[in-house]
């Protein structure tokens, strides 16, 4: 019924703006987002390399519904009140996520996007300090080796460098590492680096549930895990938690 009345909202709100379900509507429409991203990461297991997008895909949603801005120009001053509390909880992991630049470095080894969505959502000045950042982060972790067998066989535009001068793929999305395993010749130096990120999952939503004292400890992704796993587990997070605090 409210999927209904989300599609008939213009007409809705011409005669009812006062009645009572309006306010469920509206806060239905500002958590479906939420909703739908919570669901693919955990669904679809996704890579780190998307997390830059859902982040600010997030936060362009909280900047709109405080605004009053495209689809959530009828939102109340209530609900918008309520999203102050998400919004502030979002600059603090975007916070997070700035001082790291792991987040940028695996966003561009995507070949259908490389730094141009990270150009196309901040300021110019903004994308070239990040992307400055990657490029000699990337050369410090992953430099030429000029003794290596293989280097007189590597092709001449193999350094990370080049690779944010070639263009950009148009392909399938789900086509990201069979393209890299048909180009791992091309760009030796660049396959290191996504073979250490792109595994890397967006969430860690099993680690962070195992490693909880919260009572949401066991999941649906640890209910196989017997009770004397658990105790050890624990165990161990108590133990790791205590030589972190005696060694600092």
């Amino acid at each position: 019924m409210i999927s209904k009345a989300l599609r008939l909202r213009k007409e809705v709100t011409q005669f009812i703006r006062e009645h009572p379900d309006i306010r469920e509507i509206q806060i239905q429409k500002v958590l479906k987002p939420f909703w739908d991203h919570t669901n693919s990461v955990s669904k679809h297991c996704l890579s780190i390399t998307e997390s830059l997008p859902i982040y600010w895909s997030l936060n362009d949603i909280l900047d709109n519904i405080k605004n009053n801005k495209g689809d959530f120009q009828e939102i109340t001053k209530e609900i918008q009140n309520a999203v102050e509390g998400g919004i502030r909880k979002m600059d603090k992991f975007t916070k997070k996520m700035d001082s790291n630049i792991i987040y940028y470095v695996a966003a561009i080894l995507n070949p259908q996007v490389k730094t141009s969505f990270i150009q196309a959502q901040i300021s110019k000045s903004d994308a070239d300090m990040i992307v400055s950042d990657i490029r000699e982060y990337l050369k410090k972790q992953y430099p030429a080796s000029p003794t290596s067998s293989s280097s007189a066989e590597r092709p001449p535009d193999s350094s990370p460098e080049m690779w944010f001068h070639n263009m950009i793929e148009d392909r399938d999305p789900n086509w990201i590492l069979k393209w890299w395993k048909a180009n791992a010749f091309n760009y030796p130096l660049m396959l290191k680096a996504v073979q250490d990120y792109l595994p890397i999952p967006s969430a860690e939503v099993g680690v962070e549930r195992l490693f909880s004292n919260a009572r949401d400890v066991l999941g649906i992704r640890r209910h196989c895990l017997n009770s004397e796993m658990f105790r050890w587990l624990m165990f161990l997070k108590g133990q790791y938690g205590k030589e972190r605090r005696d060694s600092a």
